[in-house]
């Protein structure tokens, strides 16, 4: 089966201030969704606690987003995949992380996601 590669990616981080078991993490990055681009189909992925939402749509979410006051990072760099076995916690970070073939264990927040991708170069 051949990977096709998305045309644009995005990772979002937002606060998630109703969900009190959230509260210590730092404002603005209490949750994080991805958002790719495939030729003309935008397909959101938001890991929720529960259940995982798949959505697809026609028009560029990331607009929207921004508006809403979350920060969008662009994905610029892609990410070299380590043949070793990654054991990841279910939560966003662990579902967006192998997304986007992040091993990594010291990552698992979504603060610490987005200091990962400033350290690799992702900025829009």
């Amino acid at each position: 089966m051949k990977q096709i590669k998305p045309d644009d990616q995005y990772v979002i981080f937002v606060d998630a201030p109703e969900k009190p078991y959230l509260k210590p993490l730092k404002r603005g990055f209490r949750h994080c969704i991805y958002c790719e681009r495939q030729a003309d189909v935008w397909i959101t992925i938001d890991p929720l606690s529960s259940h995982t939402e798949i959505l697809t749509t026609k028009e560029n979410p990331i607009p929207s987003f921004k508006a809403t006051g979350f920060l969008c990072v662009k994905i610029k760099n892609i990410f070299k995949l380590k043949k070793k076995i990654s054991i990841e916690l279910m939560s966003c970070v662990g579902q967006i992380k192998r997304l986007l073939g992040i091993q990594s264990i010291y990552i698992q927040t979504p603060y610490q996601l987005f200091l990962a991708l400033q350290r690799n170069d992702q900025h829009e």
